[in-house]
């Protein structure tokens, strides 16, 4: 103990362990505990007590944007523990991006919101909220390195659905609007229709294209369903495989490029492709997936 210690409070005691102790035991007002918190020089520990006494979610936010030093990226994770609210995450996000942007800041505003999203998906069995969860997550604006980490939700939330019937009507309104559908939700499909209840599914789709789109997704189950499904609506699958020439992919038909000459500055060489020998040509293995009726 220094002699300093005597005549100071013990939230700013020389011995970090009387600091966490003091902040542990005393409820101390927000002014002071946020200036425990932007302290660069403090423990970690001693930063993470005087967070857990946040009570106020708008300070919360203003520390989380006003944190620096050592450990930062710590401490506005710890911070954004205390907000449990998504649409204040999204608020925050939202204001951070339309303001210009700072990547360091969305970054671990997605993390918490993604953690949020797989919380809600653990504690709950509710198509309708399953549903939502994957929707919201498949809408989410790819931003950031780890904005694709939403995709992954999709796929966990579309795995535990139960009721088929919503989710094959979920499932025919995104095919009806893009034509498409993410690989996310292939993939979550080829999970959940793993299930023995699987026909459940499929029994309400007439689309041909939708269902030609999940064959050739390859998933076991998807491709099973389909088969079945054509068979009752008296079709089948006819693939055509032939080989075509085209452009070569590497070069994109040009033979080659030019290159530079090692050790030189400014001399350059027309350097063949090694792809298609210079030709500008490949040959491509093409599959044509048919829809045709049976008796065909």
């Amino acid at each position: 103990m220094k002699l300093n210690d005597f005549f100071v409070p013990a939230w700013k005691n020389s011995d970090p362990k009387v600091r966490l102790k003091a902040i542990e035991k005393n409820h101390y007002d927000e002014n002071i505990l946020s200036c425990i918190i932007k302290n660069t020089d403090e423990e970690i520990d001693v930063v993470f007590a005087a967070i857990d006494k946040l009570q106020n979610t708008e300070l919360c936010e203003i520390l989380f944007q006003n944190v620096y030093g050592k450990k930062a990226d710590e401490k506005r994770k710890k911070i954004l523990q205390k907000i449990s609210d998504e649409q204040h995450i999204l608020k925050i996000y939202w204001k951070i991006r339309n303001s210009g942007g700072k990547s360091f800041l969305e970054i671990v505003l997605e993390q918490r919101l993604f953690e949020l999203w797989e919380t809600a998906v653990e504690k709950t069995i509710d198509t309708d909220a399953l549903i939502a969860i994957a929707q919201k997550s498949l809408n989410h604006i790819q931003g950031s390195y780890v904005s694709s980490g939403s995709f992954s939700i999709a796929r966990i939330a579309i795995k535990k659905i139960s009721d088929l019937e919503k989710l094959s009507a979920w499932i025919q309104n995104q095919f009806a609007s893009t034509k498409q559908l993410h690989y996310s939700i292939l993939d979550g499909l080829s999970e959940r229709l793993k299930q023995k209840d699987s026909e459940k599914f499929f029994s309400s789709i007439d689309n041909t294209e939708l269902l030609l789109l999940l064959y050739k997704s390859g998933g076991t189950a998807l491709v099973a369903g389909v088969e079945k499904r054509l068979s009752q609506m008296g079709k089948k699958i006819r693939i055509d495989e032939y080989d075509k020439e085209g452009k070569c992919s590497s070069c994109d038909g040009a033979g080659g490029g030019d290159a530079r000459i090692p050790y030189t500055d400014n001399d350059w060489k027309w350097e063949r492709c090694e792809y298609c020998n210079g030709t500008g040509r490949e040959m491509f293995h093409i599959k044509e997936y048919l829809i045709e009726n049976l008796e065909d």
